[in-house]
């Protein structure tokens, strides 16, 4: 097949000042900045591991931001743009058929696919409304944490959501499990939990533990403090 008649073929002949993509009450997209634009969404869903062969999912309502979308997609791997309308068995269906590898949503909306199955984690004695945790991240770059019992996955999607999360995802959950420790001094002195786990200690990271945690460092002048979250 000619460059020309391949997707990326097609957008390369327009002219970079030509407007590609147009809608009413939306500033146009010229082909320069569709090019530049796809460039850069393929090296971020390559960055994830997602290219040629893999299967990314869409769930966007008709608009400028679903073409550009559908284009960015599949310009790197397999675009199926799926109905926002969808009931949840849809989705669960279409997703299962689909394999996906990756799945992109309206910014500040959460996973159609949110459901009280195990697929979102194991629950102690099969219980919907357990311990929750999760971060996110807001449309500025700041961190979201949040952390809640009682809390069905889809309830801590909507209070990440409404805390300014445009990406998020789900932690640990169970009662023995969500921590959020602060350190008050050099050399991690001073622990401090902020969730009241009664079931772990606020030096679960100075010992050794088969859990997995991660840390966030901020930089206070020469000197850093962290908070490890699991």
């Amino acid at each position: 097949m000619s460059s020309d008649r391949t997707l990326r073929g097609l957008i390369a002949a327009g002219r970079d000042e030509a407007v590609a993509i147009a809608a009413h009450e939306a500033p146009p997209l010229t082909y320069g900045a569709l090019r530049a634009l796809i460039d850069r969404a393929v090296r971020s869903l390559n960055d994830l591991g997602v290219g040629r062969g893999d299967r990314v999912g869409i769930v966007l309502p008709n608009g400028p931001e679903m073409a550009t979308a559908f284009l960015c997609v599949a310009s790197a791997a397999a675009s199926a743009p799926l109905n926002p309308a969808y009931r949840q068995d849809e989705f669960e269906f279409y997703l299962e058929d689909l394999k996906a590898k990756a799945l992109i949503v309206e910014a500040g909306k959460p996973n159609p696919n949110l459901n009280d199955g195990p697929q979102w984690g194991a629950t102690l004695g099969n219980a919907i409304l357990v311990w929750r945790s999760g971060i996110g991240i807001d449309r500025h770059g700041n961190l979201i944490y949040a952390a809640a019992d009682y809390q069905t996955v889809g309830s801590l999607a909507s209070i990440l959501i409404r805390a300014g999360a445009v990406r998020a995802i789900q932690l640990d959950i169970n009662a023995e499990w969500p921590s959020f420790i602060t350190y008050g001094g050099w050399g991690a002195r001073a622990p401090n939990k902020l969730v009241p786990n009664v079931q772990q200690s606020a030096t679960r990271y100075l010992v050794p533990d088969d859990r997995d945690f991660f840390a966030i460092y901020r930089r206070v002048g020469s000197r850093s403090a962290m908070v490890p979250f699991s």
